[in-house]
């Protein structure tokens, strides 16, 4: 008898993260479980009993690190979850010794080769926003504001939305506060060189 596809029976990629797994399984769970079969003949709930079986056994191997790496193994799937592993583990790595370029550029890593998975996309968002903010300190506002902008577009968590939209709004104050400060020192310049003029340089604005 051949092994049962632990992913193709929660729908998810061999590469999915802890989050979407258990989304997956809970969903599903709540679809076979008991109390909602009583509308059902006898020979659906027997399939839905030995499909909730099967969710059953799916979640304990894949919910389990060591087990899911056996089995991926025996498959032929550990490459590529493999992969996933350690480019997470390299971000927080890097994330840990506050090397802000080093965190985004693997975070990009993992979002190219898993560009559906969640936990990805929202390593490689505040990553991104993480970079934004330190170009903005640098004075970077473009390439900030780009940061910012894919960190909204690429996370599938909300609140990291809402934390990348709050630092674009930061972003524009500072813009604003910047012309501002342009369009006051291209005024004294001018008036600098207007009594320059008047007085032959005798007269000097501090």
């Amino acid at each position: 008898m051949n092994d049962p596809d632990y992913y193709k029976i929660l729908g998810i990629p061999s590469s999915a993260g802890d989050q979407e797994l258990r989304a997956a399984y809970r969903r599903l769970a709540r679809e076979c479980h008991p109390d909602a079969l009583h509308n059902l003949s006898s020979a659906e709930q027997v399939s839905a009993a030995e499909k909730m079986q099967l969710l059953i056994s799916a979640w304990a191997t894949l919910s389990n690190s060591q087990r899911r790496l056996e089995y991926d193994r025996k498959f032929g799937l550990e490459s590529s979850c493999a992969r996933r592993r350690i480019l997470i583990r390299s971000v927080h790595a890097a994330a840990s010794r506050n090397d802000v370029e080093e965190t985004y550029r693997v975070a990009h890593e993992l979002l190219l080769h898993f560009p559906e998975d969640d936990k990805g996309c929202n390593v490689y968002a505040e990553s991104s926003c993480a970079l934004g903010r330190k170009l903005l300190i640098q004075g970077g506002y473009a390439s900030a504001e780009f940061r910012f902008r894919r960190a909204m577009d690429v996370a599938r968590d909300d609140d990291i939305k809402l934390r990348a939209k709050s630092d674009l709004k930061l972003l524009k104050c500072r813009l604003r506060e910047h012309a501002r400060e342009a369009r006051k020192n291209h005024f004294l310049r001018k008036v600098r060189e207007i009594l320059s003029m008047i007085t032959g340089g005798r007269l000097k604005l501090p």
